[in-house]
């Protein structure tokens, strides 16, 4: 069991040189210092029997001992890590409303299956133990974030099926999460399935019942009442404004970050990715404010967003030159 615990150690602390010396007091603290460096020497001799000698996943050396990043490996605690970072990084005006970072919040949602570790323990190492806990708890919070961006962006692109699978995937984790509830109410309602928001509600009672003996608060009961008399646009619309860009842009073209307000030209969308991956060359021609930029800014790009590298250039009187100085970054 010590040596399963020392594999998930090294393989989620991988970018880090760890001494003998510290992961024998890690694991065996009760052990005198010969003795956990006795242990941790069989734990090693385990682990390398268990992994094949084909492939040397660990590095060890008289000191210090660490997972070969080099070797051909996957890890989904770093893989969904590495997909939050990018969205933190990536600039937007807001994260629930940019399609790239949409995509990058699904992969990361089918990534976490649940509680990191779940299931496995080692109560005699407490240094472990809190190093386990507060690892899931971090892991936790961040999916919980991420599903939270991605129902909004969902909602605000009128995708209401979506935005009430991601909801319940997010009550699942968290049953008594209220807000979660009081969203999935509204997306509903929204989508006009009035009976099921309501039936939401009566599940929303029972979770906080059962989970922390409380009643649903006055904003959700005042939720339910709103959308018995149907009035729900009263309460969406005296809800906290979110700071993100206006949704009507007037005679402004939508741009990539506007992808999620942008609808309606779903089959001409679909025809023009069908032709890009199918040609060559692609020529979009159209009377002068018909809706090209729009089309291509925040219908197509998004589309390719998984998939294609997306360069941009405005040719001026130099064309070639202004394509090349787009294609050497």
């Amino acid at each position: 069991r010590k040596a399963r615990a020392l594999l998930g150690y090294l393989a989620v602390e991988a970018r880090s040189v760890h001494s003998r010396e510290m992961l024998a007091a890690l694991f065996w603290p009760d052990a005198s210092q010969e003795g956990a460096a006795h242990s941790l020497r069989q734990a090693l001799y385990g682990l390398r029997q268990a992994l094949g000698s084909d492939t040397p996943y660990l590095r060890v050396s008289r000191r210090e001992i660490q997972f070969d990043l080099t070797i051909d490996s996957t890890l989904d605690v770093a893989t969904f890590t590495s997909v939050l970072q990018v969205c933190s990084l990536h600039s937007h005006p807001s994260l629930d409303a940019c399609p790239d970072c949409a995509a990058r919040l699904e992969e990361a949602n089918q990534l976490y299956k649940g509680s990191f570790m779940r299931g496995f323990a080692l109560p005699s190492s407490v240094a472990f133990e809190e190093w386990r806990i507060g690892k899931q708890e971090a892991l936790h919070r961040d999916a919980m974030d991420a599903l939270t961006a991605l129902a909004t962006y969902y909602e605000r692109a009128q995708a209401y099926h979506d935005a009430t699978r991601v909801l319940q995937r997010q009550l699942t984790l968290e049953p008594w999460r209220e807000e979660a509830h009081r969203a999935s109410m509204r997306v509903l309602t929204l989508s006009g399935q009035r009976e099921l928001a309501l039936a939401q509600y009566n599940a929303c009672i029972q979770a906080l019942e059962g989970e922390l003996g409380v009643a649903p608060s006055a904003e959700t009961k005042d939720l339910r009442e709103r959308i018995l008399d149907g009035t729900l646009a009263s309460v969406l619309k005296s809800a906290p404004a979110k700071e993100v860009s206006s949704p009507y842009k007037g005679l402004i073209a939508f741009g990539r970050a506007d992808a999620a307000d942008f609808f309606g030209r779903e089959s001409f969308v679909t025809r023009l990715g069908e032709a890009v991956e199918k040609q060559a060359t692609v020529v979009v021609l159209g009377a002068s404010g018909s809706g090209k930029s729009s089309l291509v800014q925040a219908g197509l790009l998004p589309r390719l967003a998984s998939s294609w590298q997306v360069v941009q250039c405005r040719p001026g009187s130099r064309p070639f030159e202004r394509l090349a100085e787009a294609l050497l970054p």
